[in-house]
């Protein structure tokens, strides 16, 4: 977070939000409203997962005052979709900025487990101080529940300046903003398009990286490893190769090429997309339990820390593929 200053001399209040079923745009977009202010004035450190209660930073190029925050948590806060400013954390003079966020600590329920894959589970993450996984992106990042994941297909042909096609994706998500613009604008996609939150459609471009970044690794794993990987299908990412048995040969860093996009101009250009292959977290767990949402099975808690960026549903999901590989 930014260096902190007195209210008096600074141009932004950070606040601390907690969020349940809304993403981090939909807040931003909420916040715009309420306020009465542009995209360009709400930032946040990161993107934070929809079908999660998560907590996050996010700057306001505005001062607010305690009845704001009263203001705006009593129209947002009693609905399954819901978000609340927990505090004010300070003011500066600066925004927050991507990536400044060291990483995200996750605590979950794993929920639906036979017995001994619970037993499994527990006893791998205990035996291994540290345990390892490939850095893919997972389906988050390509969709969100309840719709269709494309948003890397939406990216594709935003850097192809194909606007129709990119309109005709985006009407998929039945986003009511796209709509409401479609009725604003009768000719002219890439009018629609030039309304939207300039930070969404560089989501979208940068999920259609993440795509390119997920083959390119699936296919160095298999090109250095070989018989040593094994090719599996996650859902709505695609069959993508995982290293399996003791030994593995890898590279630190994954290079592909990707792209970046001036919003303002509305043209890509190529770029390099560097990501770590692996990462590594220590995970800790509770003794399975049983599930009270399903009957004879049981459910394990897991805590772990992700440097940002990285996926736990991905991160669980090649654990058990490993159990079910050893």
């Amino acid at each position: 977070m930014p260096e902190v200053y007195p209210k008096n001399e600074s141009s932004y209040t950070y606040v601390c939000v907690e969020k349940d079923g809304l993403t981090t745009f939909e807040v931003i977009g909420i916040l715009k409203k309420e306020l009465g202010i542009d995209f360009s004035d709400l930032n946040s450190e990161g993107l934070k997962d929809e079908n999660a209660i998560t907590t996050q930073i996010i700057s306001v190029r505005k001062i607010l005052s305690d009845r704001d925050v009263k203001r705006i948590n009593k129209i947002y806060s009693v609905n399954k979709k819901s978000f609340s400013i927990l505090n004010i954390i300070g003011h500066g003079k600066s925004p927050v900025q991507e990536r400044m966020l060291h990483g995200n600590l996750f605590r979950l329920t794993i929920r639906d487990l036979a017995n001994v894959w619970a037993k499994k589970f527990v006893e791998y993450c205990q035996s291994n101080r540290f345990v390892f996984t490939v850095n893919y992106y997972d389906n988050q990042r390509f969709g969100m529940a309840g719709g269709p994941y494309n948003t890397h297909l939406i990216g594709k042909a935003l850097v192809e300046q194909k606007w129709k096609i990119a309109l005709r994706e985006l009407a998929k998500t039945k986003n009511e903003e796209i709509y409401g613009l479609m009725s604003k604008y009768n000719n002219g996609a890439e009018s629609i398009l030039r309304e939207l939150n300039p930070k969404k459609l560089l989501f979208y471009v940068s999920s259609y990286n993440s795509y390119l970044w997920n083959n390119e690794v699936s296919k160095t794993l298999k090109k250095i490893n070989g018989n040593n990987t094994v090719k599996y299908p996650f859902k709505n990412v695609g069959e993508l190769y995982i290293p399996h048995g003791k030994g593995c040969l890898f590279s630190e860093i994954v290079s592909t090429s990707g792209y970046s996009f001036d919003v303002k101009n509305f043209i890509s250009c190529k770029k390099q997309i560097d990501r770590n292959l692996f990462i590594s977290t220590a995970v800790h767990t509770t003794k399975p339990m049983s599930d009270p949402l399903h009957k004879g099975k049981y459910m394990i808690d897991a805590s772990f820390f992700l440097p940002t960026g990285s996926y736990a549903t991905m991160f669980i999901n090649q654990i058990f593929i490993k159990l079910k590989l050893s």
